[in-house]
């Protein structure tokens, strides 16, 4: 189920996306906008569900992906792709003649980390 968000989605609405329009989202042209209404609504859930959970911010979300994914065995440059960093791990030479979008490697990456947060919940 994660991983299919790798590919991104095909419309909005009933509207297909064209090819240029598929491009701009992957390249963050479509950002997701409305953080701090799904946060406040993420926290009213959280809060009524558990007192347990202190303040939190979103990055700690990020940061949370990033540290299971390195628990999992996940090679850094390919979370810091997943994570949308331009300049990371892979800089120089590497960053500018290595075009490789490590599609399938990120695709695994989530598959097990998805598998990971089942068994939690479960």
């Amino acid at each position: 189920m994660t991983a299919a968000v790798l590919e991104g989605p095909a419309e909005i609405g009933r509207r297909p996306l064209s090819r240029r329009q598929r491009v701009r989202q992957r390249q963050g042209g479509n950002r997701l906008r409305g953080w701090r209404k799904a946060k406040a609504s993420l926290d009213k859930a959280i809060r009524e569900a558990s007192e347990k959970v202190g303040p939190w911010t979103l990055h700690d979300l990020r940061r949370t992906f990033a540290t299971n994914l390195a628990a999992l065995g996940t090679p850094i440059h390919v979370t810091e792709k997943l994570l949308g960093h331009v300049a990371g791990t892979v800089s120089g030479a590497a960053a500018i003649y290595s075009r490789h979008a490590y599609r399938d490697e990120m695709r695994a990456a989530i598959t097990a980390y998805e598998a990971r947060l089942a068994a939690f919940v479960a």
